[in-house]
């Protein structure tokens, strides 16, 4: 039986190497992550298979599998999922958003680690909204750490130079109410953590680009992602954490979401 063709339209690329690519073959969608995994699951993402690549490192397919891979489908079915690592303090989570080495993932687990916090995510947060109410589900069941954050936190750090698995003291294992959003940013020219409230456009703008997509040719559904952005953001309040590039200072930062947390999202 002849399968029709696959036509690739997205690629990401990182230091000249294919990292993932999204197609369609006839009805289906087809994601691959060279060299780890391929999803192959129907346009509305009720039926999918995961195929691990020859080879492939089991940690790395559990990990895509819980969060990009599942991701995947939640955008095609038209739920919204961010680019996110979260902790829940005492039963309302903290979602920490931000680019690329941010600090993300070492802001959750430090929550974990020393302010007895169950680890939500670590990478993809996924959203659940309705009226008036946003929870977070969780999607992983370990942090994964640089050398530095996992020697500040008491890990072993010698075992790999790049980031590796780290099982946390508690986990989330349900779904958990979303107190609040913090954009982390690096800034040396203060001397501690400042934590100031953005609200209304600048909130939504600084959150559309950690919102997880993958589908770029459907106008439609960029049009349903920034209706959920906008009930998301009003619903839960969204904050700035800046503070300086040093480890020391995390153990401040990691205070200033405590204290979020325990006041329902109020500074």
């Amino acid at each position: 039986m002849h399968r029709p063709e696959v036509h690739w339209t997205s690629e990401t690329h990182e230091d000249g190497e294919l990292r993932f690519r999204l197609g369609r073959q006839g009805d289906r969608l087809i994601a691959e992550w060279p060299g780890i995994c391929t999803l192959w699951a129907d346009r509305d993402g009720t039926s999918s298979e995961l195929v691990p690549a020859p080879d492939a490192d089991p940690e790395l397919v559990a990990k895509l599998h819980r969060g990009l891979a599942r991701a995947l489908l939640r955008h095609v079915s038209g739920e919204l999922t961010l680019h996110a690592s979260a902790a829940s303090v005492g039963g309302i989570a903290i979602a920490c958003v931000g680019e690329s080495h941010a600090g993300k993932s070492t802001a959750a687990a430090e929550l974990v680690a020393n302010h007895g916090a169950e680890l939500v995510s670590d990478d993809t947060l996924a959203i659940v909204l309705r009226d008036g109410y946003a929870g977070v589900v969780p999607t992983e069941s370990v942090s994964w750490l640089l050398p530095e954050s996992r020697r500040a936190l008491g890990f072993d750090a010698h075992d790999a130079a790049t980031k590796v698995p780290v099982e946390p003291a508690r986990a989330a294992q349900g779904e958990v109410p979303l107190g609040a959003l913090v954009m982390l940013a690096f800034d040396d020219d203060i001397d501690a953590p400042e934590l100031r409230r953005l609200r209304g456009h600048d909130a939504l703008g600084r959150l559309v680009p950690s919102v997880v997509r993958f589908i770029l040719d459907e106008p439609e559904r960029h049009r349903r992602e920034l209706e959920q952005l906008a009930r998301l953001v009003s619903c839960v309040p969204v904050y700035e954490l800046a503070r300086p590039y040093r480890i020391e200072q995390l153990a401040a930062a990691s205070d200033a979401l405590r204290a979020l947390a325990e006041s329902g999202g109020k500074p």
